[in-house]
């Protein structure tokens, strides 16, 4: 392996579970999550779309989507399992109680990587508001003021900034949904567990040809 791609690695958390060998010395659920990130990163910026530090409304409507094609092409080409799935966060809001109205509308991924699975928000960094709170809706519509009230420097929320996901937990679902209300009271989201989850529909995945996503969308 590469020097530098050994040191790439070595610098990511690799503390859960390994075993799955698959490819260029990633060898756990956590380190091919990562490599599927960054062939999706590459692919996204190769179209001249946004960082991910400067996503913006709208990109949560084709990113999922995106993600989910590009997770299911890594595992096909290089023999390991993952299983991609596209949410609708008001849903989950509405699963536990919560008035979709005051969710955030929102897409994102849960992925199941051999045997992890993964809360993925490749365009959370939208929801950093100017007034240093999480808040839903673009400046320049008229949402300022539509502010879960949770600062920025949540540490869900910079885990989902930084590295673009999190491990799928009850209790990192219940943050996800209690820094993405509007609600007073959210004492709702204590009903949100991954068994509920699972029970929701996943979005249908659509993408198009004026997509430009291909075979070859973010190799190297």
């Amino acid at each position: 392996m590469p020097l530098e791609k050994q040191k790439s690695l070595e610098s990511r958390n690799t503390a859960l579970p390994s075993g799955l060998i698959s490819y260029e010395g990633v060898s756990s659920p956590h380190e091919q999550l990562t490599e599927i990130i960054d062939r999706f990163e590459r692919g996204w910026e190769a179209q001249g779309r946004s960082s991910r530090e400067q996503r913006h409304w709208g990109d949560c409507n084709m990113a999922p989507d995106i993600f989910s094609f590009v997770a299911a092409d890594e595992g096909q080409r290089h023999g390991f399992e993952t299983t991609p799935r596209q949410y609708q966060l008001m849903d989950l809001h509405a699963a536990a109680g919560g008035e979709r109205d005051n969710a955030f509308q929102h897409g994102f991924n849960i992925i199941t990587v051999g045997n992890q699975s993964y809360l993925v928000d490749l365009t959370f960094p939208q929801f950093l508001g100017d007034s240093g709170t999480i808040q839903w809706g673009p400046k320049d519509r008229g949402y300022q003021n539509y502010s879960s009230g949770v600062s920025n420097e949540n540490p869900l929320a910079q885990e989902l900034v930084t590295h673009g996901f999190v491990p799928l937990t009850d209790a990192n679902l219940q943050e996800y949904l209690r820094i993405t209300s509007l609600a007073e009271d959210r004492s709702y989201v204590a009903n949100m567990n991954v068994g509920l989850l699972r029970e929701i529909t996943p979005l249908p995945m659509e993408l198009f040809e004026s997509d430009g996503i291909g075979p070859d969308y973010g190799l190297k």
